[in-house]
């Protein structure tokens, strides 16, 4: 057993493994992406409206650690039952 797979047993993970036309777990992938697409691009826009700094180009870098984490246990259509507990 790795070091991964103890990991997902500690915090009682289930891993699942979706065939490659699978179109139940293709929506689920979607439907993350989507979601976190529109969680980080209003941070992004807040912050280049506010400040005029190149330097700010990637601001949603800084946040996506914690927009992971609110998608990871965030209850959705697809998914009605939390993956993690922590």
């Amino acid at each position: 057993m790795g070091e991964t797979s103890r990991l997902m047993q500690d915090y009682d993970v289930t891993i699942w493994v979706i065939g490659l036309y699978s179109h139940y777990g293709t929506a689920i992938v979607e439907r993350f992406n989507q979601m976190l697409s529109k969680i980080l691009y209003k941070i992004q826009y807040a912050v280049e409206s506010i400040l005029s700094n190149p330097g700010l180009m990637r601001a949603w870098i800084r946040y996506l650690p914690e927009a992971i984490d609110y998608l990871n246990n965030y209850l959705t259509r697809l998914i009605r039952e939390l993956r993690s507990k922590k």
